[in-house]
């Protein structure tokens, strides 16, 4: 019996992986997508937005955090962390808000969409009935925060719909849990007709952050400007020269990622097998995300991929006894986020 763990880092890297697809399957990785996207209440995520034009382009890095709610509409909010123009902005389904970061000028418009703050999670759940002839095209491996993730492409057209254009989409369509992991927009004659969303993590439930995610709060000496002028500002070139660092948003929970280096594991307690999933030979992996404090300690489990309950259980347990120098940021020790891999093999 053989147990190994891995901490996940954050880099994302490129790699070919040669095993044939059927392309067949191609319909069925999509329809299962979509139908995790249409039941999902829940989705945060973070990553990095390519938009190429000719042979410019640019790279923005983004948060997006999506909330269905009980009744009445849903809400998401978008922060983009990066690049010329950063900016937060809410929708929750009557009114969207936006506040431009550097400039400190904000402006609010009636808008009923969510689109503006939660795409392309929006633009999902509707894929299987949409797409037209998806067919796989490969097998590639995405390092994700350290992780190889082991990805089916696909590609398809969609068909115009409303204000959309036709247009090419490209899915990597991870292995382990169904999710994407990459997604390439193509609409030639548009402003921007190559997009692509890499995701460098993603969860399906509320992640333990300190801010109210939905208050709209610009702080002080901030502008209030008009909806138009605010449509005005947005539109604007960005700027060759400008900054590209991320804007710091309050938080005191940290993703690992630039100044913010990684907790180091200094003690390890091997999970054990359940005698249940000895007996039926249950084999896989956990991913685990945690809050991994100053004292060296992980807390706040949350189950990112359920292998068997029992598993579940033990690898939680296990990884709770571990000790770790803590994460820094600028040397500082600092409380992270981060995820752990928790392999069970039968030998």
């Amino acid at each position: 019996m053989k147990r190994r763990m891995s901490l996940a880092l954050p880099l994302l890297l490129l790699a070919p992986v040669s095993r044939a697809v059927p392309a067949a399957d191609a319909p069925n990785l999509v329809r299962g997508f979509a139908q995790r996207m249409s039941d999902t209440t829940v989705w945060e995520a973070e990553g990095v937005l390519v938009t190429e034009s000719g042979a410019t382009g640019t790279q923005v890095p983004f948060r997006v955090s999506y909330a269905a709610a009980s009744s009445g509409p849903a809400r998401a909010r978008l922060e983009v962390i990066g690049g010329p123009n950063p900016l937060v902005r809410l929708c929750d389904g009557a009114v969207q808000w936006t506040y431009l970061l550097r400039e400190h000028r904000y402006w609010k418009a009636a808008d009923p969409g969510i689109e503006p703050c939660a795409y392309p999670f929006t633009e999902w759940a509707e894929l299987a009935g949409e797409l037209e002839s998806p067919v796989v095209t490969g097998r590639e491996s995405l390092k994700v925060e350290g992780r190889s993730v082991k990805c089916t492409v696909v590609q398809a057209s969609l068909p115009a719909r409303g204000p959309r254009p036709a247009g090419k989409r490209t899915l990597w369509i991870g292995d382990a849990v169904g999710l994407v992991w990459r997604y390439r927009i193509e609409t030639p004659g548009t402003l921007s007709p190559v997009r692509t969303y890499t995701f460098l993590w993603q969860a399906h439930r509320s992640l333990p952050r300190e801010e109210d995610l939905w208050k709209r709060d610009p702080g002080d000496g901030a502008t209030e400007i008009s909806a138009a002028a605010g449509e005005v500002e947005q539109a604007r070139p960005a700027n060759p020269g400008a900054p590209a660092s991320p804007v710091e948003l309050p938080k005191r929970l940290f993703r690992i990622g630039g100044r913010v280096l990684p907790p180091r594991l200094l003690h390890k307690t091997e999970p054990s097998y359940t005698k249940s999933a000895q007996q039926e030979r249950i084999q896989g992996t956990v991913l685990l995300e945690a809050r991994v404090d100053t004292d060296g300690k992980a807390r706040n489990f949350q189950i990112l991929h359920s292998l068997d309950s029992g598993l579940d259980q033990n690898a939680i347990e296990a990884v709770s006894k571990w000790r770790f120098r803590p994460g820094t940021r600028d040397g500082q020790p600092v409380p992270v986020l981060a995820q752990f891999e928790v392999n069970f093999v039968l030998r």
